[in-house]
């Protein structure tokens, strides 16, 4: 990435509007105003041993709300602090007279031409709500702060991190060390009236990297596992909105609105894991158009994170112990027993290389006249039972049809592609397929079979969701016609076929009345 500087500190606010400047003149005249609201600071939030932390070069959003003025029209002033008292960053907003941003200092005319996937089709929405990277202040490219006619004010604080976007000017990089990050609303006279701060630090911190979704409003609370698993494990989990990702509700003057820059927010997501010494990647969920897969795991796998093979930074697999947050089943009574799922090391030793890349996670068993499909699985199929520890062996009764769910990892691999365009990372050679041989009662081969690994997730009737690195295999009763014990090999082939070191299970399927 190109490393770029960003601006030296900002003295004071621009000047607003004539129109303020003749509102300020009259309310000279008349006695003074007595100000009872206060500002907000609700982003940065991002934690690593308790302290809002951020990698160094990255670039961050600061938020917040203005809230019970009185439709005033008041700016806002961000600084930021060294631990001398140094002001090393200084932004200020210009309103109109409705106290807003005036959509005449947004330019939405470049929006697409750095690799946005999408934005919303009304540009008068983006340009009453904009995204802070879009502001044009002309005295100070960097200036980039904007306040909306909801009271939302929203700014991007440069680190000095690479510039892809043509919107930095030369300045210095923020250093490792703490700082105080302060927001102030201004009246018309540029005094403050209120204020509200925050310590923050820059420095490298342990991550986390998953999935955010399933959440518990969709049924499955995987997010909620993974918030849990960062705070028990003291990693930090990015919760805060990246700059240039903007995704806002309607406000007073704005329909919804949603646009990003892939050439900001993507190198800003991926900066925390390059710069971090352990990263712990939970295997669940992966899609494979996601962040988590393009930026975040291919920009892991592209600078040889994997396997242990960058000094100083080491990533460590983890996956569900029963390969979903939760399964559920009905016994023959008709009461629905539900087995919940844990985060554990992914081949059950904590390591970094040398682990077994291939998880079978539990066995379904299902009569063999109920239909399943292969690699599709709906959490609401309640029809079957199931075997959480499948490396003990799986009773099967005849006339049932086995599933196998597992999940693999990435691979170690040079077979990647940087596209400049999208700062995305295309890995393509990854585990494809897995080969079973079956080998039945009478010590002979009965079965070879070559499976898909790509698993759908059929959460809601209408919401699907693939993920890369699982499957789900069904086996009918033919395969096991007859009593005794069946044994199972599995090998993990990559994408060009060939057998991927670490990557096996053996296990026994035993079959009886």
């Amino acid at each position: 990435m190109k490393k770029i500087e960003v601006p030296k500190p900002r003295k004071g606010c621009l000047l607003f509007s004539v129109v303020l400047l003749l509102q300020l003149f009259i309310t000279i005249l008349l006695p003074a105003t007595t100000f009872a609201g206060t500002i907000t600071l609700e982003h940065p939030v991002d934690k690593y041993n308790g302290s809002v932390q951020f990698a160094p070069g990255r670039d961050f959003v600061v938020q917040g709300r203005l809230l019970d003025f009185a439709g005033i029209p008041l700016n806002v002033r961000i600084t930021l602090q060294d631990e001398q008292g140094k002001t090393v960053r200084s932004l200020c907003s210009t309103v109109n007279a409705q106290g807003y941003t005036d959509p005449a200092l947004v330019d939405v005319s470049q929006v697409g031409s750095f690799g946005a996937l999408a934005w919303t089709n009304d540009s008068t929405a983006l340009k009453n709500n904009p995204s802070p990277d879009l502001v044009k202040d002309k005295t100070l490219s960097s200036n980039k702060i904007v306040v909306n006619s909801a009271g939302q004010y929203a700014a991007i604080i440069f680190g000095g991190m690479a510039s892809n976007s043509g919107i930095y000017e030369p300045g210095d990089k923020l250093a490792n060390g703490s700082y105080i990050l302060r927001v102030a609303a201004l009246d018309t006279n540029g005094q403050e009236v209120a204020t509200a701060s925050e310590t923050i630090k820059i420095g490298v911190s342990n991550m986390v990297c998953a999935r955010f979704s399933p959440s518990q409003a969709d049924g499955y609370p995987h997010f909620e596992n993974v918030k849990q698993f960062a705070q028990a494990n003291n990693l930090k989990i990015m919760l805060d909105p990246f700059p240039a990702f903007w995704s806002q509700k309607a406000t007073p003057t704005s329909a919804p609105v949603f646009y990003e820059n892939l050439k900001i927010w993507r190198v800003n997501d991926l900066a925390e894991y390059l710069y971090a010494p352990q990263t712990y990647v939970i295997m669940y969920n992966v899609a494979g158009t996601s962040a988590t897969q393009n930026v975040e795991l291919g920009g892991l796998v592209y600078n040889k994170f994997l396997q242990n093979a960058t000094p100083k930074h080491v990533v460590y697999f983890y996956r569900y112990d029963i390969g979903d947050t939760s399964v559920s089943y009905a016994k023959k009574n008709g009461k629905i027993v539900t087995k919940n799922g844990a985060l554990v090391d992914f081949d059950g030793k904590h390591r970094t290389n040398g682990y077994n890349q291939l998880a079978i996670t539990r066995a379904e068993r299902r009569a063999d006249n109920i239909a399943t499909v292969e690699n599709l699985y709906n959490p609401r199929d309640l029809q079957k039972t199931i075997d959480t520890k499948v490396s003990d062996g799986v009773d099967l009764k005849p006339h049932q049809t086995l599933s196998l769910f597992g999940v693999v990892t990435p691979l170690a691999t040079d077979s990647v592609v940087y596209d400049a365009a999208s700062e995305s990372f295309a890995v393509n050679n990854y585990l494809a397929k897995l080969h079973y041989e079956i080998t039945g009662p009478g010590g002979v081969v009965t079965r070879r079979t070559l499976r898909t690994i790509g698993l759908t997730r059929q959460y809601k009737e209408n919401s699907k969701a693939a993920s890369l690195y699982e499957f789900k295999h069904d086996f009918p009763a033919q395969y096991f016609p007859h009593a005794g014990v069946y044994k199972v090999k599995v090998q993990g082939l990559d994408t060009k076929g060939e057998q991927v070191k670490d990557a096996s299970a053996a296990f026994n399927i035993i079959v009886r009345e």
